[in-house]
């Protein structure tokens, strides 16, 4: 199999470098050790992604909530001392300025710890909120589709209209709902056969131009609509980039290069009946959805208003390159040779065959 292609990450920002890590590797944020947010305007902007608004009163009280809850469970539960800095609730943007200040370790580490808690708590709430919010999974999967879509097709617009004339990377995109049938399979043939398991009951298959242009969407999409604090650990294959940078950041890269370059390919989820030459990146995203209207349909309930109006969704991406999209449509690699594949080996775990 030919080796990935260089990815050289040298022009980009420490924050993108951080976002490329989390999604091609598929790890937690919880693991990592900084942010390198450098102004308020791009904590803002992470908000934002987030579905978090602060200039709207409603969303900066419900962010001062989340803060006050994760401090509380941080003290009580963990006995952790919370510096004076990290207690205020009025001052949130500056909670990412401080989880990105490498002079004072000790705050900076107290803060990082503070803001991955938060993204624990509002996750678990915005799961709640399914439960306690009555809306169809078809709509549900609208808004994710919605806000996918329009992030695209942006992409596809403007960059096609720079003063350069450069062409879009984006060169085609397809999104849809897995079909019944086709979650059954994929279900028969996991070890862990339950539903709730399915990541890509929404999905989008992404083609590129060319494969260095694979980084340029994957940005793009993650500074526009996908959170990269909610990228599915554990869910995320990348067989098509590997990095190289400069002898200046070759010390702080050290990690992701073992991690991206030391092999042809590198895998931290499964595609057990893949053709051999079959190569993709992929990665799984839990999307963050504004429920207002659905919810100020129904009333107020005590209960379901103490856990925000934002809800998550699934969602599934494989994107390539126009050259590894053709190869992987030709001979054992076919999506036809893939399902025949998968079927026999649903059989032989029904029968018992071997």
């Amino acid at each position: 199999m030919p080796s990935p292609s260089l990815l050289d990450l040298s022009p980009l920002s420490p924050q993108d470098r951080t976002i490329l890590k989390v999604v091609l590797k598929g790890r937690s944020v919880i693991d990592s050790p900084r942010l390198h947010m450098a102004s308020a305007d791009e904590a803002r902007e992470f908000l934002k992604v987030n579905e978090f608004d602060v200039s709207k009163p409603k969303d900066l009280e419900r962010l001062q909530s989340i803060h006050l809850e994760a401090v509380s469970y941080l003290q009580r539960e963990l006995k952790l001392e919370i510096a004076r800095e990290l207690l205020d609730s009025g001052k949130i943007l500056n909670l990412f300025l401080l989880a990105s200040n490498a002079k004072d370790k000790a705050l900076q580490k107290q803060a990082c710890a503070v803001l991955k808690t938060m993204n624990i708590v509002n996750h678990i709430d915005g799961r709640e909120l399914l439960y306690n919010c009555p809306i169809s999974l078809r709509d549900l999967f609208s808004l994710a589709e919605d806000k996918v879509e329009r992030s695209l097709s942006a992409l596809q617009r403007n960059v096609g209209a720079t003063s350069e004339g450069r062409e879009s990377p984006l060169l085609r995109y397809t999104g849809g709902r897995k079909p019944k049938e086709s979650v059954v399979t994929k279900l028969l043939c996991k070890r862990e056969t339950i539903a709730a398991q399915v990541y890509d009951r929404v999905r989008y298959r992404i083609v590129t131009r060319k494969r260095e242009d694979i980084a340029v969407v994957l940005l793009h999409l993650f500074r526009t609509v996908l959170p990269f604090n909610y990228v599915i650990p554990g869910a995320s294959v990348n067989q098509l980039l590997a990095t190289a940078g400069s002898e200046r950041l070759k010390k702080n890269l050290m990690s992701l290069k073992k991690a991206l370059s030391k092999t042809s390919w590198t895998s931290t989820g499964t595609m057990e009946y893949s053709g051999r030459n079959y190569k993709v990146c992929k990665f799984v995203v839990d999307i963050p959805v504004r429920m207002d209207n659905f919810l100020a349909q129904t009333g107020g309930a005590p209960y379901r208003d103490s856990l925000g109006t934002i809800a998550y969704v699934l969602v599934e991406f494989q994107i390539v390159d126009e050259e590894t999209d053709a190869a992987n449509n030709a001979g054992e690699s076919s999506h036809e040779k893939y399902k025949i594949r998968q079927k026999r080996g649903v059989l032989r775990r029904l029968t018992g065959r071997p």
